[in-house]
Parts: structure tokens; C-alpha cells; sequence
């Protein structure tokens, strides 16, 4: 009989917390609207914030409204309180529950997000800035996609840009020790055909670092191997891994070589390997990838 009466009160005392925290969470709903029509912009981003960070006390219409106050708080306010890419993601989430107002807003957050990455490219690309072109484009690529017209010019600009920084970087160099440095510590590269070196890149490569996974081709006194978003996120495929490469395949070619890696998801280089004539060993540089 005790454990019954346990059982009960266990129920019970459950069914009292529930209707003390849909109170309190009704509550709160209710003073972050009263806020945000007061323009108390901040104070409701916080209450609306916290009861979404508990979304198991919402009903499905409680958590819409949260998103879309949600939404509307941060729009208001703005950068760089609230980045655009923070607001993007917030009035996403927003605009898919099901009778949500903030599709307009991800509108105008997507148009200024748009509007200053295509400025950023511009601005990035006549100043030669590399880096600064590849971050504003994959910003770009998040909302209109990597196939997108725009981006398909810019990609093709960024790969120019690439291009003339390694015949610039090339004709820096001289030539000479570095080239038979880097033949004697791999004596048999240079005697293989290019089809041979690919295969050895491919099953075993330098340091054990195979490169099964990526797709290689030779142009000239570039090597350029393409990889997917989830190999490049592994460890071995790093910084290193890709000094290492481009070593291999400067003995290979008996040249000073460059090594552009390549993300298979978003087309853009992700790292530049080429031989610095300090060290005469490659250094790389390495770009932004998200």
C-alpha cells in the first residue's frame, strides 16, 4: 500500500512541477512580448533565448512565437550586437516553424548579407587579397550556392589570382640548390612517369601520407588535388601533409612545384604549397574553408 501511495505522490508531485514550469515559461513568453513592443530589444532577445535553450517546456505555438521574437530582437538591434550571420541563422530557424512572420526579415538579412559580401569580393579582388576574396565568397556561396552566376565569376577570379601568384612566386625563386636538395632525399621520384608519381601520391606517398581520396592532376609545374569538406577535415590532412607533397613533387619534376588544394564542396583553395627560398622546403599557406 506504501509503494502505491508513493507511486502517487511521485505523480503528483511531477504534474505540480509541470504546471509550475508551463507557468513559468507562459510567464516569461508573455513579459518578452511586452518587451519587444516596449522596443526593450535586448532584455527580450535574453527571456527568449532562455526559454528556447529549454524547448521541451514549449507547445509548438509558444515555440514559434519565441523564434520570431526571437528573430525580430535581434533584426532590431542588429550588428554587431547581433552579427548578420548570427541573424541569418536565428531568423531561419524562425521562418521554418510552421505560421512564422519572419520570412521577411531573412529577406532583408539575405539581401544585406549579399549586398556586403559581393562588396567585400570586389574590394578584395582589385587589392589582390586572396584570403579576404575567399572568406567574402564562401559567405556568398552560403545563400545563393556555389553555382550560382556571380559566384561561378568570382571562383573563376579567386583561381586567376592563384595562378599569377605562383608564376610571381616562381620566378622569385632561385634555382638550383633546392631542386638537387630535394632530389637526393627522394632519389627515385624523378625517374617515374607522371602516371607513376600520381599512383604513388595515391598508395603510399610522402611520410605515409596516401592521398587515395583525392583527385590529382599535373599542369605544368602545378600539382592540384582536389578534396572533399569531410577528408580535409581530418588531422593527416593538414598543413604538413602538403608541405611534404609539394617537396615530393618538386624532386619529382625537377622544378620549384606548387600544390593547390582544392575543397570538392566549394571549388575554392584551401591550401598553397610552394618552396621558399630561405629554407628551400615548401611552405603553405592556408585559406579559410567555411
Amino acid at each position: 500500500m506504501s509503494n502505491t501511495i508513493r507511486a502517487w505522490s511521485n505523480r503528483l508531485m511531477a504534474s505540480v512541477l509541470c504546471c509550475i514550469l508551463t507557468a513559468c515559461t507562459n510567464a516569461m513568453l508573455v513579459s518578452a512580448q511586452r518587451k519587444l513592443a516596449a522596443g526593450q530589444y535586448a532584455d527580450a532577445e535574453h527571456d527568449l533565448s532562455t526559454l528556447l535553450s529549454q524547448p521541451g517546456h514549449l507547445s509548438e505555438s509558444e515555440r514559434r512565437v519565441a523564434w520570431d521574437g526571437l528573430c525580430q530582437a535581434e533584426f532590431a538591434v542588429g550588428a554587431p550586437a547581433y552579427p548578420l550571420s548570427r541573424q541569418h541563422r536565428d531568423c531561419a530557424i524562425a521562418a521554418d516553424q510552421a505560421g512564422s512572420d519572419s520570412q521577411a526579415r531573412l529577406a532583408q538579412i539575405d539581401a544585406a548579407i549579399r549586398a556586403r559580401s559581393s562588396a567585400q569580393i570586389h574590394r578584395a579582388l582589385a587589392q589582390h587579397d586572396l584570403e579576404g576574396a575567399v572568406v567574402a565568397l564562401l559567405r556568398y556561396q552560403q545563400l545563393e550556392g556555389p553555382k550560382n552566376p556571380a559566384a561561378v565569376k568570382w571562383n573563376r577570379q579567386i583561381w586567376q589570382m592563384v595562378a599569377r601568384s605562383e608564376g610571381a612566386g616562381r620566378q622569385r625563386r632561385a634555382r638550383g640548390t633546392g631542386v638537387n636538395l630535394l632530389v637526393a632525399e627522394h632519389p627515385t621520384l624523378h625517374q617515374m612517369s607522371r602516371q607513376a608519381f600520381l599512383h604513388w601520391l595515391a598508395t603510399k606517398g610522402p611520410g605515409e601520407d596516401s592521398l587515395d581520396s583525392a583527385e590529382a592532376a599535373i599542369q605544368g609545374k602545378t600539382l592540384r588535388l582536389t578534396l572533399s569538406g569531410v577528408d580535409l577535415s581530418q588531422a593527416r590532412f593538414g598543413p604538413q601533409t602538403f608541405a611534404r607533397v609539394n617537396d615530393a613533387f618538386s624532386a619529382w619534376c625537377r622544378c620549384y612545384g606548387d600544390t593547390v588544394v582544392a575543397s570538392a564542396d566549394t571549388g575554392l583553395p584551401v591550401y598553397l604549397s610552394r618552396i621558399n627560398r630561405q629554407t628551400l622546403r615548401s611552405e603553405v599557406l592556408a585559406l579559410p574553408r567555411r
